[in-house]
């Protein structure tokens, strides 16, 4: 969900956004910059992916797994309570 903002950061934020673009565009024109740019790009995925990796290890996931499926809660054993364990009363 957007925050809504105040005018004068709708204007900073475009303002800053404009010269985002322009130097992107410079940078495009600039074909050795350009090069090194991907390069680090390429680094930078590379990095993150090894990141991502250690993290899917420390989830327990496997490689490629992006499932947020949550184990299967266990039955509780007992008098048929349909409340948690903390609840006090018993459904009648």
């Amino acid at each position: 969900m957007a925050v809504a903002l105040s005018p004068s950061d709708k204007k900073w934020r475009a303002q800053d956004d404009a010269r985002t673009l322009a130097t992107a565009e410079e940078i495009k024109m600039d074909s050795a910059r350009l090069n090194l740019a991907q390069s680090a790009a390429k680094t930078m995925a590379e990095e993150e992916a090894k990141r991502a990796q250690a993290m899917r290890k420390i989830a327990g996931q496997k490689k490629g797994s992006t499932s947020s499926k949550k184990p299967a809660k266990k039955k509780s054993k007992g008098s048929g309570s349909t409340a948690n364990k903390h609840n006090t009363f018993k459904r009648i």
